[in-house]
């Protein structure tokens, strides 16, 4: 029985996307990657934090969103490029990536309840594969870093296939993470009848 890990829905925005993109001083004609964690200034490591600089080079229409940096790191991230912007812990992060375009994902093996939220709120998602992240979005995950710049420049230059990706997250996450749906109570009901008659078969006892 497939019951991957759940989450609740961030529900309804509490806050203007523009006022946010206003308060970090990035124009609401921008492209703004964010990427978010509690463990950055490790999981962002200097080879992938330099290719990011070097896509920010390449793209001047893109901003990148630091959340979640620790106080004593801010100020080295910050000095990577004018268009890096850093915020510490935020507990609404939802109301930041309801600001970006396009949730990008360090090369780490969590990050799967920030990719989650992400999808949830109708963003494109950079993420490799083999990590947390790269199991919630599926077959959209890159096999390898070529992949994930390639895609991550294809969303940024193209926002119809963008919007595109984005549209097929969310419906991801209402099929196979939202555990508001009412389905996603009746499979959990199934999980665990598979389970107990799993475990009835393994004493030797009929199944009831």
């Amino acid at each position: 029985m497939h019951y991957p890990h759940r989450f609740w829905p961030a529900g309804p925005a509490a806050g203007d996307r523009t006022a946010a993109r206003a308060a970090i001083d990035v124009p609401t004609d921008a492209v703004l990657l964010v990427s978010s964690g509690h463990r950055l200034q490790v999981e962002a490591t200097p080879e992938w934090t330099q290719s990011m600089v070097a896509f920010l080079d390449a793209h001047p229409g893109a901003h990148w969103l630091l959340v979640g940096v620790h106080e004593s790191h801010r100020a080295a991230f910050a000095a990577l490029h004018a268009r890096v912007r850093v915020l510490p812990h935020q507990d609404d992060l939802a109301h930041w990536l309801r600001a970006a375009d396009i949730y990008v994902n360090p090369p780490r093996m969590g990050g799967g309840a920030s990719v989650a939220l992400a999808m949830d709120l109708g963003l494109a998602v950079v993420s490799l594969s083999g990590s947390d992240g790269g199991d919630k979005v599926g077959d959209l995950a890159a096999p390898h870093t070529k992949v994930y710049f390639e895609r991550l420049a294809q969303w940024t230059n193209e926002p119809g296939l963008r919007r595109e990706a984005a549209a097929t997250l969310e419906r991801r996450f209402r099929q196979e993470l939202d555990i508001s749906r009412p389905d996603a109570c009746t499979r959990l009901i199934r999980a665990c009848q598979e389970a107990q008659a799993c475990f009835e078969r393994r004493r030797g006892e009929p199944d009831t």
